[in-house]
């Protein structure tokens, strides 16, 4: 990925529960792994991944030197502060090493405090007479402005987006090469995809965006796979989905099995190396679901 400008993923569902932040810190740590220079932006407040590869004291350390996202957004937009969100990085947050060395991975932590700051974000626009539609092209705007700078330093962006839609959400998902969906294969699971789809893809409101639409219908992971019939069907129908002359989405053939292993990633243990952190079954699949996405960057610039 070193001979193009980084590439920038959304990870995003409406539905929370799915494996989205387990999908985010294997994506960071298998493109780390690979040689890649990863940047994680966490765009939810409960910060998950930020505890998962930062560790519990080194993400309270950043909170205490308001180098969150909370105080990012706070600074720039209702401060007007000239803030880079380069400012907010933190470097080599990772302790899982992989050939002997510490994963180049790099965070953009988020914190609790983020759903107050929203809030805050949007009173202040208002009160500027600011409707939705502005309120949204203000966020953009500022993240185009920052994403070239950061597309120049690290191969890969990931954005961690809140469970739901919010104007942050929109943004990342509007800014990103590749939005990945993680959906278990459940019904309850494809009613949230079917959800999302049509809020920025398919339904009115979409099309009405002053925002750029999205590069491209999104790429569903599917995710806690089992081998149950009532999975089968479900990825029957998904397959079917993706088969009509313009199908809603792409569906990735790496799928993530249900594996205790997935439920350990928190762990920050210094020194666990990849493949002990993962076991051999799911490093497979995370270098499989790697060379997938990498394919996908190719076809883009082929």
């Amino acid at each position: 990925m070193s001979e193009r400008a980084g590439k920038v993923v959304a990870v995003a569902n409406m539905k929370g529960g799915v494996g989205k932040t387990t999908t985010v810190v294997m994506l960071a740590d298998g493109f780390a792994a690979s040689g890649r220079k990863v940047l994680v932006i966490d765009l939810d407040a409960q910060a998950n991944s930020s505890y998962c590869l930062a560790g519990n004291d080194l993400l309270k350390s950043l909170i205490r030197e308001e180098r969150t996202i909370s105080f990012y957004l706070e600074d720039v937009i209702v401060r007007k502060k000239r803030t880079h969100l380069e400012s907010l990085v933190r470097a080599q947050v990772a302790s899982t090493t992989h050939g002997s060395r510490l994963l180049d991975i790099s965070l953009v932590a988020s914190d609790p405090s983020l759903r107050f700051v929203e809030r805050e974000i949007f009173a202040d626009l208002l009160n500027r007479d600011f409707n939705l539609k502005a309120m949204e092209g203000q966020l953009w705007k500022k993240l185009e402005s920052e994403l070239p700078r950061l597309r120049g330093t690290y191969d890969l962006i990931i954005f961690d987006c809140a469970p739901g839609i919010s104007a942050f959400t929109e943004a990342a998902v509007r800014a990103a090469d590749v939005v990945l969906v993680p959906t278990i294969p459940d019904p309850m699971s494809t009613l949230g995809l079917s959800a999302f789809l049509f809020s920025l893809w398919q339904g009115a409101l979409s099309k009405v965006s002053g925002l750029p639409r999205p590069k491209r219908p999104p790429h569903v992971l599917a995710t806690r796979v089992q081998k149950t019939a009532a999975f089968t069907r479900t990825l029957g129908a998904m397959h079917r989905d993706v088969e009509r002359p313009e199908p809603p989405y792409y569906l990735l053939n790496t799928q993530i099995p249900q594996a205790a292993t997935l439920a350990g990633i928190a762990s920050d243990i210094p020194g666990l190396t990849f493949n002990k952190k993962y076991g051999a079954v799911i490093s497979a699949v995370i270098g499989e679901l790697v060379a997938e996405l990498e394919g996908i960057f190719d076809a883009d610039i082929s």
